[in-house]
């Protein structure tokens, strides 16, 4: 039986800077980021962290990294969404800034054990104190069986306030049906 799980990490705000919309383990560089995740059960959110999940490839297409930027609270909002897993896991996500790079680590741990199935989750993140402009970002997921894969290492230009990524177009090998 899968949980929803929710987390809340509040221990020293960034400073931030914005002007419009252009404005792993281990330690941040600059302290905690003020955060809160959702991961969804099996089959995925309607709608996670305000960012309705529709986009023009189909749910069940392709992993994709929806993101909305608000300046006037210096606020990044993040869903991956469609994350091909096993059924049975203790699934979390959190950012922390590393190095100059706002690090996401997505984790699908073993937990109790394994089911014989797996599921398509959404793991959602809200982060405050994020500075406008261009971000460095790279997303990371843990599976106890198959290690760490990065998903993404590249830019975010938060100037759009929102946008779409494709993570990955390969086929999640379940039946897929949009939440």
């Amino acid at each position: 039986m899968r949980t929803v799980i929710l987390g809340a990490a509040l221990v020293a705000v960034l400073v931030s800077w914005s002007a419009g919309c252009g404005g792993p383990s281990g330690q941040p560089d600059t302290g905690t980021i003020p955060q809160s995740f959702q991961v969804s059960e099996c089959g995925g959110f309607a709608q996670a962290g305000g960012i309705l999940l529709g986009d023009p490839l189909g749910y069940c297409d392709a992993e994709v990294l929806h993101w909305q930027y608000d300046p006037d609270l210096s606020r990044l909002s993040l869903t991956d969404a469609r994350a091909a897993l096993n059924c049975c896991g203790e699934h979390s996500v959190a950012i922390e800034l590393k190095d100059g790079v706002y690090l996401v680590y997505e984790k699908d741990l073993v937990g109790q054990g394994r089911c014989r199935c797996d599921c398509v989750f959404d793991f959602s993140l809200a982060a405050a104190g994020i500075p406008g402009g261009t971000l460095r970002l790279k997303i990371q997921r843990e599976v106890s069986e198959s290690g760490v894969r990065t998903l993404f290492d590249d830019t975010l230009d938060l100037s759009p306030c929102s946008g779409a990524l494709v993570l990955d177009e390969t086929d999640a090998g379940i039946a897929c049906q949009a939440p």
